[in-house]
């Protein structure tokens, strides 16, 4: 577990979250309220695991002025419930694509290691969620870190690697902007940094929040 002085109780870390959410969440109806002509929007939210599975979220950012890459995972049950959440700070990579791929080895290396079973990972990286589920060979440096994905997935029984939108995987980009803050790799360990609780109980199932 990290701390760093960045915790407080969770009660109140999950009662400000619920601020936070309930004043973006009001943000957003009165944009809505004020439009003349309203369009018709497709929302991605994220979807939970099947009961007794774990679900893998990876992102990747990137800031090119300071020459880093922030890597984001997060692993939680089908409850919405934060196992895992790991953050790592890297040297810029020559592409968004490459930083993307980087970030995926590093979550399937990752659960491989915590020994966790049949896994779903998603992606916002259409283009390389769909190189890792391609049967073609790509000999290129990127390619060679796809296949090594490739390799860590297929070995493993029931993971999958598939595509989601952005906001069905905000509590991974959080946690990919947060590494960018960071000098070296920070794991919690069923704790969640007070940067990425929001989108975490942003997340959070239907079932869960009224409770």
């Amino acid at each position: 577990m990290v701390f760093e002085g960045k915790f407080k109780g969770p009660c109140v870390l999950i009662q400000q979250a619920m601020q936070e959410v309930e004043a973006v969440l009001l943000a957003q109806e009165k944009q809505r309220e004020n439009q003349t002509s309203p369009t018709k929007m497709i929302r991605t939210v994220w979807k939970p695991p099947s009961p007794g599975y774990l679900k893998v979220n990876v992102n990747a950012a990137v800031d090119s002025k300071r020459g880093k890459v922030g890597i984001g995972v997060v692993v939680r049950d089908f409850r919405g419930e934060v196992h895992v959440v790991v953050a790592v700070p890297r040297q810029v990579t020559k592409s968004a694509s490459a930083a993307e791929s980087l970030a995926m080895l590093h979550a399937t290396l990752l659960c491989s290691e915590l020994g966790i079973k049949q896994v779903p990972l998603e992606g916002d990286a259409k283009v390389v969620v769909e190189a890792i589920n391609s049967s073609s060979y790509n000999s290129s440096w990127d390619g060679q870190v796809i296949e090594d994905i490739k390799a860590v997935v297929h070995a493993q029984l029931g993971w999958s690697v598939t595509f989601v939108g952005r906001d069905g995987n905000r509590a991974a980009h959080a946690t990919a902007k947060l590494a960018l803050s960071l000098s070296t790799e920070c794991v919690w360990m069923e704790e969640v940094p007070t940067e990425v609780l929001p989108a975490v109980v942003l997340d959070l199932p239907s079932f869960v929040m009224s409770v």
